[in-house]
């Protein structure tokens, strides 16, 4: 199933992780057994699928800020 993401959520800081989710909306579905093509949230819907979802997003502290003290100081000269 593919979707569009279309709303994230608040940045949340849990030990040294960043934790965010983001509110997902079908948008296509093929099924590659059946060959069924459903497209757009409303046909996806009414084969009584689930048409938006929740997706978490973690990353650590220091993955984030990886390179951050690799750049040059600019007006320190």
């Amino acid at each position: 199933m593919l979707g569009e993401a279309i709303r994230a959520g608040r940045v949340i800081l849990d030990d040294d992780a960043v934790i965010r989710n983001y509110r997902v909306v079908a948008q296509e579905f093929d099924c590659t057994v059946c060959l069924l093509a459903l497209h757009g949230a409303v046909e996806i819907g009414s084969a009584g699928m689930d048409q938006s979802w929740v997706i978490e997003e973690q990353e650590t502290l220091e993955d984030r800020y990886t390179g951050y003290d690799d750049e040059p100081d600019y007006g320190n000269d």
